[in-house]
């Protein structure tokens, strides 16, 4: 079993879940504005374990200015929105961009449950068998495979005729524990043309253990890479029969796939007959607890899992708190669940139950505004003092900009949160004093900047100037000390003088020596004239140049060497 946490140093000690993962660094109270303070704040911490694509949410601009707008909901609350930047749209990795989706969501969502009556309504909860070294990805896999098995074939057909279902929208939702690891399940809401039977959920409960062993075994056929039956038995899979059958990842991953399943028995996932479904209808609570559980409002960012669990959003502010046992689950969570949609319709239930066509996750970011909202530009930020500011501070500034607009810093001109007011252009008729002092907190920090850069480049040059010294003696050093080696090695070979080992061990007071005695050698061999060339075959230099450079013979007897 995996061992993630503080545990690892302390045998037996498991992190305990109970954190409030919304609670403002600062320890503003939890309100909307305070809530995306505390996300944007979130997301510079999560910064370094994200991809590249949320990286850069909410900082990157896209235009040739950025606009912030005040937007006063039909609620009558406002909030801040920043135009002009680049947004992600992932509504698991991303907290800011998670905020916009869901709001949206919750929109549709209690549009759907206000079209069909709640007491032809089920909320349905599916989910597996799971034990803590079973990855995310593979459950994720098993799980989405199952549902789409459980409304197909004739068991399926059955069933929906039996619950005269007319379509369903679903979410997945996560939580890891320590004890048995990852544990993702599905919530739906099940739309039916008349009340559920009494025995609603013992038929879903049937057909969805029969739907778990028939998408286990497929799966594992499928990650043979060869078609086990049919007409073309035995022949590959085509790349688009793979991705629909495992998955992108796992159409490139067989491998892994293989040796996955090859650790996984059967009795590791298929659920038995009473704890695999759990069905009631939705008239029993209110339409914000259903919100709540399909993750469609604001809450599923701030809400806390059962004891001794964590939701993906609680593993995400342990990791902004310096947690280091949960950056591993964070990233896992973040890879495993790339591509997956927050929400899921079945075909034709939105047209059944006369909702609008569904908006895309990377629009619901973008916070396109809608026909009932007002809004006001309160000011054009310029691109160039955008992207000094995002230099300096990254996600900082943009929860500075949220607090900002909360506590009414920019309301200078008689501009506050959900306050009617004339719209304005340009930052100085908006709030002078207030765009001013961010201006020149920028300036400051330049200057400082340049500053500190200046001396770092003139420390360094000096560092290099007096490294550039040492080399250029060290290079002289050796350079003498080669001339010093080719002299000993000449006179060696040339001249006999001294053996290898002394000239090893020698020093140069010892070289020097040794050139004094050959130049003696070679003055005493001038003195004598030419006539030893007989014993040598050639002649010693009467110049005075270097010794030993004209042959490779023994030095001549007469010169006494």
């Amino acid at each position: 079993m995996r061992n993630y946490g503080p545990g690892r140093q302390a045998a037996g000690r498991r992190p305990a879940a109970t954190i409030a993962p919304e609670a403002s660094p600062r320890g503003e109270a939890d309100g909307a504005h305070a809530g995306a303070a505390r996300r944007a704040w979130l997301a510079g911490k999560l910064h370094r374990y994200q991809r590249d694509r949320v990286r850069k949410c909410r900082l990157t601009r896209i235009g040739p200015s950025v606009q912030l707008v005040s937007r006063i909901e039909p609620q009558g609350a406002g909030r801040l929105v920043i135009r002009g930047t680049h947004t992600c749209g992932s509504v698991h990795s991303c907290p800011m961009c998670a905020a916009a989706i869901l709001r949206g969501r919750a929109a549709e969502v209690g549009e759907a449950l206000d079209s069909c009556s709640r007491e032809r309504t089920l909320f349905v909860t599916f989910t597996l068998r799971h034990h803590a070294s079973i990855p995310l990805r593979l459950l994720r896999l098993l799980l989405a495979r199952t549902y789409s098995r459980l409304k197909s074939g004739r068991g399926g057909v059955e069933l929906r005729r039996a619950l005269a279902h007319v379509g369903d929208v679903r979410a997945a939702e996560v939580t890891w524990g320590s004890d048995n690891g990852w544990h993702p399940h599905l919530h739906a809401l099940w739309f039916l043309r008349a009340s559920p039977p009494d025995d609603a959920g013992a038929q879903l409960s049937a057909q969805w253990r029969s739907a778990v062993v028939a998408t286990l075994g497929a799966v594992r056929a499928a990650a043979t890479g060869v078609r086990p039956r049919g007409g073309r038995k035995g022949e590959p899979y085509a790349l688009n029969d793979l991705q629909r059958l495992v998955g992108n990842y796992y159409a490139a991953h067989l491998d892994e796939l293989r040796e996955q399943l090859r650790q996984l028995s059967d009795a590791d996932v298929i659920p038995d007959h009473y704890h695999g479904v759990r069905a009631e209808p939705v008239s029993a609570q209110s339409v914000a607890d259903y919100l709540c559980k399909l993750g469609c409002e604001l809450s599923a960012i701030t809400k806390s899992a059962a004891t001794g669990h964590y939701t993906h959003w609680q593993l995400a502010s342990e990791v902004a708190r310096g947690a280091r046992w949960a950056i591993p689950l964070w990233r896992e969570y973040s890879s495993a669940m790339l591509g997956a949609r927050h929400l899921t319709w079945s075909r034709g239930c939105r047209d059944a139950l006369g909702l609008a066509p569904e908006r895309p996750d990377a629009t619901l970011a973008s916070e396109a505004p809608e026909s009932a909202d007002v809004e006001h530009v309160l000011a054009t930020v310029p691109g160039r003092a955008w992207d000094t500011l995002v230099r300096q501070q990254g996600h900082r500034f943009v929860a500075r900009l949220h607090r900002e607009y909360d506590s009414g810093a920019m309301a200078d001109s008689g501009v506050h949160p959900g306050a009617a007011h004339t719209p304005r252009a340009t930052a100085e008729d908006v709030a002078p004093v207030w765009w001013e002092r961010l201006e020149s907190e920028a300036r400051a920090r330049a200057v400082g900047a340049d500053s500190w850069g200046a001396a770092h480049r003139t420390a360094q040059a000096r560092a290099d100037s007096r490294e550039r010294l040492r080399a250029r003696a060290k290079l002289t050093r050796r350079d003498r000390e080669l001339e010093v080696e080719e002299l000993r090695d000449h006179l060696r070979e040339d001249y006999g003088i001294g053996p290898p080992s002394a000239f090893a061990r020698s020093k140069p007071d010892d070289a020097t020596q040794s050139t004094e005695t050959a130049m003696a050698c070679g003055s005493t061999y001038r003195e004598q004239g030419p006539e030893q060339t007989v014993a040598t075959g050639r002649a010693l230099p009467r110049d005075g140049s270097r010794i030993g450079l004209q042959g490779r013979s023994g030095a001549p007897e007469a010169a006494g060497i």
